[in-house]
């Protein structure tokens, strides 16, 4: 939900881009924002995601007073909303899939989260089959997408499009519209910045006219206060079961992706085991007993005879014994 209470807005040079706006938006409507270049359309937005505080007046978006906003809570208050921006404002050097992963890391999902959620989004978008290109590999329109896949990554309650199809052709900013519309299907609130009155005009949606930092006209087409998904026809909701259906199946595709190299590693090692266990001549064995550093110091054992004196004595006489048969046969 947001509320605008007689909100001014007054720059430091003296601009006045807002003047005594009161506006209400309930969960679950689709509005447009309308008016020329220098209404105030961009403070609006600026309002709404507190890059900028009113001069005067109340601001409240999702429970939050955004007046009042302490700068740690600032965080946590975005986290309730997805920005689709004109520019796509994408990562060249990340492919889709880590495109709209990336505003899931930075506040901490779990990976298992995120490889649930990213295919289930890129399916809603169509995209799909487009997880491992990178941005310059898509056309504008596919660019587009996959910024407001990223916005949808955090299940936010409200979507805001600033001009999403000032950068694509009539026939793709028509395609664009029709995904938020299927967005807003789901219970999403999503309010849209755009000067494509002919697009706005196509769509029977609410639409508020800003000019001049006044809003001028306020069309009110609202859904019932419990959101659009209260008026949703049960073909709608049936569409929407299916969709939900067809994500869940492709999250756990790409959970088994994600784990089949690792199977794939462990089927080669097993493998490899078994060529060892049939061919062990071919390699050392397992296990090789060493000789011990005790046993490399140990010197080898020689028998010595050492020279006692009894033995010289007997050497001795054994010589004379030769000497004297050596003189009688002489």
């Amino acid at each position: 939900m947001i509320e605008f209470k007689g909100v001014h807005k007054v720059y430091e040079n003296g601009v006045k881009a807002l003047k005594d706006v009161n506006i209400r938006i309930d969960k679950g409507e689709f509005v447009f924002i309308v008016g020329e270049s220098g209404a105030g359309k961009s403070t609006f937005l600026k309002l709404i995601t507190r890059e900028e505080v009113p001069t005067a007046g109340e601001v409240i978006v999702n429970g939050y007073n955004l007046s009042k906003l302490s700068r740690k809570q600032i965080p946590y208050m975005r986290r309730t909303m997805g920005v689709v921006f004109q520019d796509f404002r994408l990562i060249n050097t990340m492919n889709v899939f880590d495109n709209v992963a990336f505003a899931m890391r930075v506040i901490g999902a779990p990976n298992r989260e995120i490889h649930k959620r990213v295919p289930y989004v890129l399916q809603l978008v169509g995209l799909s089959d487009k997880m491992r290109s990178f941005p310059l590999e898509l056309s504008g329109g596919e660019q587009q997408r996959v910024s407001l896949a990223r916005a949808l990554a955090n299940n936010p309650s409200m979507i805001i499009a600033d001009e999403p199809t000032g950068n694509v052709d009539p026939e793709m900013s028509y395609e664009i519209m029709e995904l938020l519309n299927a967005v807003n299907r789901l219970g999403t609130t999503v309010i849209v910045v755009t000067h494509a009155h002919d697009l706005v005009e196509k769509f029977d949606r609410r639409v508020i006219h800003i000019s001049d930092g006044t809003v001028v006209s306020d069309s009110g087409n609202r859904p019932t206060a419990d959101g659009a998904a209260a008026v949703q026809l049960p073909e709608e909701a049936e569409i929407d079961r299916l969709e939900e259906k067809k994500a869940a199946k492709a999250a756990k595709q790409a959970e088994r992706e994600a784990k089949k190299a690792e199977k794939a590693a462990k089927k080669a090692a097993k493998a490899e085991r078994k060529q060892k266990q049939k061919h062990p001549g071919d390699e050392l064995p397992a296990k090789v007993t060493l000789p011990t550093a005790e046993f490399d110091e140990q010197e080898p054992e020689f028998k010595v005879f050492e020279e006692t004196p009894v033995a010289a004595e007997q050497a001795a006489a054994a010589v004379e014994d030769g000497a004297q048969e050596g003189g009688e046969e002489a």
